[in-house]
C-alpha cells in the first residue's frame, strides 16, 4: 500500500474512532502540558520522571488501540488498554534508550566543549563558538531520531507478540527495518508539515496529529511485517517481575526527582541568604565553624547594634538555622540591654529532619559555649547569652561573662585584639 492510500485510509478509520483515540491521546499529551505549565517549579524533576514514565505507557495503549482499528476498524476502550500487561517492557526499552542517548551525548560533549572553550578564550572566535553549539544541537536531535528508529516498531511488536522477550523485541525491530529504514524515515518526515502546523496552533493540533499518525504507522508496520515475526523468544519472566519492574522504575525516578529538589532547594536556600544588614554579603555556607576572620573586620565592634549582631551570628556555626533573637543589645546610650536570647529553629526549605541531624550530630554544648564566647568577646558590656534550640529541646542553655572567663581563665573581650589566641581557644589552630 502507498503512502497516500495509508494516509487516505487512516484519516477515515480515525473519523470512526475519533473521541476513543483523541480520549488516549491526551495520556501523551498531558505531561507535555505539565511540563510547560511548570518549567520554573521545583517540581520539574517530577515531571520529567513521571512524564516519561507515563508517555511510555500511553504510546504503548495508543499503538495497541492503533493497530486494532487498522485490523479490525472499530476499537473498544478495555481492548486498547489490554497491553498494559505488558508495560514493563516498554518502560525498560525506553530506559535503554535513554541511556543510550545520554552515552553518546557524553561522547561528543567532551570534545566540543574543548571546542567551545578554545572559541571562547583562545581565538576570540565567535562565529566559530556559534557553529560548534549549532553542531552540538544537531548531535542532540540526531543521536534521539537514530535511537527512537532503532526501536520504533517495539509498540507493535509488543502488541502483536504478547509473549515476546524484552531484549528480543529490539532485534525483531532490526530485522523489519533492515531493508525499510530510509522508507520508514522518509514515511515519519512525510509528517513534519502537520507538525509544524500543530506547533502553531500552541499545540492544540497535536490532540489530532498523534492519533492519526499512529494508525498511519500501524499500517506501515503492517506492511512491513510480512512473515517475520513467527520465530520469536517468549519471555520467561514471572508475571509477579512483571508488576515490580515498573513499580520499581517508578519508585527510582521519584526517589531521583526528590534528592534532586531537596538539594536544589538547599543550594537555592542557601545562595538567598544574603545579610546585608551592614551592606556586605555573609557566606551562608560557613556552618562548620565560626568564620573569625569574617567578624573581625568589623570595625568599633564595641557599638553593637542590631545588624552587627546579626552579622555576627550569621558567621556562627549552625547559622543555616538561626531565627531571631530577643532583648535586642543596644548601645545607643538610650537603652542598655545586658543579655540576648538567640533561637535556632528548622526552617521550611531544609526541613526538620536535616536541623535535627545537625544538632545529633554536633556536640551541642560546645558549639553553643564557642557561639556565646564570640559574640560577648566582640560586644564588651554584654553579661550573657541564651540559646534556644526550638523544636529540638525545651532546655535554654545559658552562658554568662563571668563563667566564661572562669573557663578560658582570662578576660574573654580581649579575645577579638589578638586573632590568634581567639582561634587557638575555639580550636580553630
Amino acid at each position: 500500500m502507498k503512502r497516500k492510500e495509508i494516509k487516505k485510509l487512516a484519516k477515515t478509520q480515525l473519523k470512526n474512532n475519533l473521541v476513543i483515540m483523541i480520549l488516549l491521546s491526551l495520556i501523551i499529551i498531558l505531561p507535555f502540558v505539565a511540563f510547560a505549565c511548570l518549567f520554573e517549579k521545583d517540581v520539574l524533576p517530577f515531571i520529567i520522571g513521571n512524564g516519561l514514565i507515563i508517555i511510555s505507557a500511553g504510546s504503548v495503549v495508543l499503538s495497541n488501540a492503533s493497530l486494532k482499528i487498522v485490523r479490525d476498524n472499530k476499537i473498544k476502550l478495555k481492548d486498547a488498554l489490554d497491553v498494559l500487561k505488558n508495560v514493563n517492557k516498554v518502560c525498560i526499552l525506553d530506559c535503554i534508550k535513554y541511556l543510550v542517548i545520554m552515552f553518546f551525548v557524553m561522547i561528543f560533549t567532551i570534545p566540543l566543549t574543548l571546542g567551545m572553550m578554545w572559541a571562547m578564550f583562545v581565538s576570540y572566535d565567535f562565529v566559530m563558538l556559534a557553529i560548534i553549539c549549532l553542531i552540538y544541537i544537531l548531535m542532540i536531535i540526531l543521536t534521539y531520531c537514530l535511537a527512537s528508529v532503532f526501536i520504533s516498531q517495539k509498540n507493535y511488536l509488543i502488541s502483536d507478540l504478547e509473549d515476546i522477550a524484552t531484549f528480543n523485541v529490539i532485534s525483531k525491530n532490526f530485522s523489519l527495518l533492515r531493508k525499510n529504514i530510509f522508507k520508514y524515515i522518509k514515511f515519519e518526515l512525510s509528517f513534519l508539515g502537520w507538525f509544524i502546523l500543530s506547533i502553531l496552533t500552541c499545540g492544540i493540533g497535536f490532540i489530532l496529529l498523534i492519533p492519526y499518525r499512529q494508525i498511519c504507522l500501524a499500517h506501515f508496520y503492517e506492511n512491513i511485517k510480512e512473515d517475520k515475526l513467527s520465530d520469536y523468544k517468549k519471555s520467561k519472566t514471572p508475571k509477579i517481575v512483571k508488576i515490580i519492574i515498573p513499580i520499581v522504575i517508578v519508585l527510582v525516578v521519584n526517589v531521583i526527582g526528590y534528592k534532586y529538589y531537596a538539594q536544589l532547594s538547599k543550594e537555592e536556600y542557601m545562595e538567598s541568604m544574603d545579610y546585608t544588614y551592614i551592606g556586605t554579603e555573609i557566606d551562608a555556607n560557613k556552618k562548620e565553624e565560626a568564620d573569625l576572620d569574617e567578624i573581625l573586620k568589623e570595625e568599633e565592634v564595641f557599638t553593637m547594634h542590631n545588624s552587627q549582631i546579626c552579622r555576627i551570628i550569621s558567621n556562627l556555626e549552625g547559622n543555616l538555622y538561626f531565627s531571631n533573637f530577643e532583648s535586642i543589645y543596644y548601645r545607643d546610650h538610650s537603652k542598655t540591654e545586658d543579655k540576648i536570647k538567640v533561637h535556632y529553629s528548622a526552617n521550611e526549605v531544609l526541613g526538620l529532619d536535616d536541623y535535627m541531624e545537625f544538632w545529633n550530630e554536633k556536640d551541642t554544648k560546645r558549639i553553643l559555649l564557642d557561639n556565646a564566647t564570640v559574640l560577648m568577646a566582640m560586644a564588651d558590656d554584654m553579661k550573657q547569652v541564651e540559646f534556644v534550640l526550638d523544636e529540638k529541646e525545651d532546655k535554654t542553655y545559658i552562658f554568662t561573662r563571668e563563667e566564661l572567663n572562669k573557663i578560658y581563665k582570662m578576660d574573654i573581650s580581649k579575645l577579638k585584639k589578638d586573632k590568634k589566641l581567639f582561634k587557638e581557644k575555639l580550636n580553630q589552630e
